[in-house]
């Protein structure tokens, strides 16, 4: 069975999706913003579902049943994401998460001495 990669970016203010292939070329990708949703509407989980059926249907139509999962950022609605491809037709092989954690954080900022 042929299988993509589906890469989802959680951001502060914004949650992407997006499809590729194995070969790294972008199949079709799909935000927040491109659907015009606005303000504190993009972190709601009701509209990341809408999201989801319209990935899913596209997933479909092309004709995929297996997909890697790689997951970055921080985000209260990842948990939701993860149920929502748990729960559809799709068969998730790999669940990957990229997200880059701090090992020592920012300098503190020297003092001005006189």
């Amino acid at each position: 069975m042929k299988s993509i990669i589906v890469f989802i970016l959680f951001t502060k203010n914004n949650t992407i999706f997006s499809i590729s292939n194995f070969e790294g070329q972008i199949l079709t990708w799909i935000s927040m913003g491109k659907n015009r949703i606005k303000g504190s509407k993009k972190l709601n989980i009701a509209t990341i579902y809408e999201l989801f059926i319209v990935l899913v249907s596209y997933i479909n139509k092309l004709g995929y049943k297996l997909i890697h999962l790689k997951l970055k950022g921080f985000n209260k609605t990842k948990k939701s994401v993860i149920q929502f491809f748990k729960r559809s037709n799709l068969q998730i092989v790999t669940l990957y998460d990229v997200t880059s954690k701090p090992h020592n954080g920012c300098w503190m900022k020297s003092c001005r001495r006189l």
